[in-house]
């Protein structure tokens, strides 16, 4: 198979994924069991637990927003950069439900979550003027 084909379908796989994700984490019962686990599960998640798998979660999306997302696809294939915007995305509806579910009290605006990210300065921009008030609005109209 064509590098090129190969490289298409693999950001087509991820843009695709993140979208579930996007969407499927407008619902407070899904969000909740990222962080706690499921009701319905076979694990729980201890409010100590839960924070820790919080930060852990941000220093996997760090590890993706490292290098201003370097390594996705060309422009060629990758235009208008949609799996960094669903990643953005993706990143803020977790911190919106990390403060809203109360996961660390102590971070009730959700400052050491996007601290844990490690956002470059133009990163910070687009996370906070776009990412931000669009997960906000995604879960308010569900």
């Amino acid at each position: 198979m064509h590098v090129a084909l190969q490289l298409a379908l693999v950001h087509c796989s991820a843009r695709n994924v993140l979208v579930s994700l996007n969407l499927a984490l407008i619902h407070k019962p899904v969000a909740k069991a990222v962080f706690f686990g499921s009701k319905y599960g076979t694990f729980k998640r201890s409010p100590k637990d839960a924070q820790e798998h919080a930060m852990n979660v941000c220093r996997k999306l760090r590890a993706m927003f490292c290098n201003d997302c370097a390594g996705f696809a060309g422009e060629e294939i990758h235009r208008n950069q949609t799996v960094e915007a669903n990643l953005f995305q993706f990143a803020a509806l977790l911190s919106y439900w990390y403060c809203e579910l109360g996961v660390n009290p102590n971070d009730n605006h959700g400052e050491m979550f996007q601290k844990e990210l490690n956002l470059s300065a133009h990163q910070n921009i687009v996370y906070d003027t776009l990412a931000v008030p669009l997960a906000e609005g995604s879960v308010e109209l569900g």
